[in-house]
């Protein structure tokens, strides 16, 4: 059987969104969890979660693709 890989396009979908979700919640919690208990601000900690959301974006994208083409739907 043939496995067709994912477009270029779709991947840089997923990156994206990884980096637009991971970076939310990383600001999100600088700004909602760390700053009123008196913490400072740490670009590392958004830098971190920023990746984080890279790393599950893609994982999500490998489990689903691999889900997809088992099952013989698989992108064409």
């Amino acid at each position: 059987s043939i496995i067709y890989a994912q477009s270029s396009a779709d991947a840089v979908k997923y990156l994206g969104a990884g980096v637009v979700i991971g970076g939310v919640a990383g600001i999100a919690k600088e700004a909602f969890y760390d700053k009123p208990r008196g913490n400072e601000w740490e670009a590392k900690d958004v830098l971190y979660t920023t990746l984080g959301g890279v790393l599950s974006g893609m994982a999500v994208d490998i489990l689903t693709s691999n889900s997809r083409i088992r099952s013989g739907n698989g992108k064409k």
